[in-house]
């Protein structure tokens, strides 16, 4: 019987799998049904966009232009509770970035260039922050066949099973 939450990758794998705190997720699965925040049921799914640069060995790409850039969408469980805070964090944090650069010319024409730039930088900073607390779950890595996130809630962590050890220690 095949796995409701994902397909088969090449390696056998189809379904989510947690271990130490890291959530793997094989490419082209979903995460079950529960909450990534609090573990709750959840009804609805927030698609998500998460992307990775490239690795430090290989920064030497972008100075020759050819960055490669690695994305991939996944759907995230989230209760009504976490789906609205998402939401609320997302829709503010839009409408504060739209509202940089006017405020940022209003402040430069009626104070002067440097107040406009600090007003700038600082709502600049705040939209940071806010769009990175309006993601429940981080990308730590892209791996050939799965993607590892961090930011899973442990009660969500304990409803997908343990990862088994790549290279098990064979007793003596």
């Amino acid at each position: 019987m095949e796995d409701p939450f994902g397909i088969d990758d090449p390696r056998g794998e189809s379904v989510p799998t947690r271990q130490d705190g890291n959530l793997f997720v094989p490419d082209g699965s979903a995460l079950p049904p529960f909450c990534v925040s609090c573990g709750k049921p959840a009804r609805k799914y927030s698609k998500q966009t998460f992307g990775a640069f490239p690795q430090f060995g290989q920064l030497w790409l972008i100075f020759l232009g050819h960055v490669v850039f690695r994305r991939t969408s996944l759907g995230v469980p989230l209760c009504s509770e976490h789906l609205s805070r998402h939401r609320k964090l997302t829709a503010g944090s839009v409408l504060l970035c739209l509202m940089i650069l006017p405020v940022t010319f209003g402040v430069m024409l009626q104070f002067d260039l440097i107040a406009g730039l600090i007003v700038g930088l600082v709502a600049i900073a705040i939209a940071t922050v806010m769009i990175s607390r309006a993601r429940v779950l981080r990308l730590k890595r892209i791996g050939e066949y799965e993607y590892i996130f961090t930011g899973a809630a442990e009660d969500f962590l304990t409803l997908v099973k343990m990862r088994e050890p790549r290279n098990p220690v064979k007793p003596l």
